[in-house]
């Protein structure tokens, strides 16, 4: 007999603590990762209006309320962050999840990393994402990132209970008075973001067990989601790989607007100084996002519905 992997030891006692908790249903292991173990399950208690699908993390160090539970706790009425929720669970066995586990929404569609590998499989050849998506994906970027700057005002003695009660982020008027913080995610990247705009689903932050307080996390931010959107842009699946790109298989698609180019080149420049802030962020993107480029087919509103549709919701 193998002796079990620790992510299998803490899925199985995951499932044991909900065994006896009526209404709930687990479904699958959705994910494993450095800091934790995913399950999905069906909370039938819900109100249909709630979040009746959700996701139980367990954590790899148990009993450590790490930095992922106190950030969700903070940036929990942010539209683009995922949503850490309150369950009431009545079973003694479940006492283990309160101390060892996040309970959050399940989010549909997976990430970022997996819409690139459809993208791939359903066109022939690989077809670079269109540019009002790619905007689309900015847009939400970037929110998350003003997020983590200045989390949205929500009462702090309740949580969200379904999507519409989530805040859109904005940057204070009074700026002066109400300085950002100082909060870095560490870890974004292609599969650390799922998916105010008609044409593609929300895009939201997750995983943040690498998440820290730093003085420059405002620019370290802005340069991370810098290096997705350049990952986005071309067939490498690292920005890395770009640099040794000797056979010219990343070359930029002569269709992308020169504005996103030009945005992203700026988001991930060296020095932290020339990158541009949150608010010219925003007051880029935001207009961009309604650009319908006529001239080209493939950013049309059907074609990119049947694109969005085969490689984000038919593949969930």
């Amino acid at each position: 007999m193998g002796v079990l992997r620790q992510e299998e030891v803490i899925a199985n006692k995951v499932k044991e603590s909900f065994a006896n908790e009526p209404g709930f249903v687990f479904e699958k292991v959705a994910g494993a990762g450095a800091f934790g173990v995913i399950l999905r399950f069906q909370n039938k208690n819900a109100e249909s209006s709630e979040y009746r699908t959700i996701a139980v993390k367990a954590l790899a160090t148990l009993g450590d309320d790490g930095p992922e539970a106190k950030t969700l706790k903070l940036l929990k009425w942010a539209r683009h962050i995922v949503t850490v929720i309150q369950i009431p669970l009545i079973s003694d066995k479940t006492m283990w999840i309160k101390y060892n586990a996040i309970i959050t929404e399940y989010i549909e569609n997976g990430t970022l990393m997996g819409l690139k590998q459809r993208l791939g499989q359903y066109t022939n050849p690989p077809r670079k994402l269109p540019n009002r998506v790619l905007w689309a994906i900015f847009l939400c970027l970037a929110r998350g990132c003003v997020a983590m700057a200045y989390p949205p005002p929500g009462d702090p003695e309740k949580t969200p209970t379904s999507s519409s009660d989530q805040l859109l982020e904005t940057i204070p008027s009074n700026i002066d008075s109400h300085p950002p913080r100082n909060l870095k995610h560490g870890d974004l990247h292609e599969g650390n973001n799922q998916d105010e705009h008609p044409i593609f689903p929300v895009l939201k932050f997750i995983d943040f067990g690498s998440a820290s307080e730093d003085e420059e996390a405002i620019e370290e931010n802005i340069e991370a989601i810098g290096t997705v959107m350049c990952e986005l842009f071309w067939e490498a699946r690292d920005i890395n790989q770009l640099v040794n790109d000797k056979q010219g298989e990343n070359i930029l698609d002569p269709n992308l607007d020169p504005d996103l180019v030009l945005l992203t080149a700026q988001c991930v420049a060296c020095n932290p100084a020339d990158r541009p802030s949150l608010s010219h962020l925003l007051s880029v993107i935001i207009p961009k996002t309604h650009q319908k480029y006529p001239h080209l087919p493939d950013e049309s509103d059907r074609y990119i519905s049947g694109l969005v549709q085969r490689t984000v919701f038919d593949a969930s």
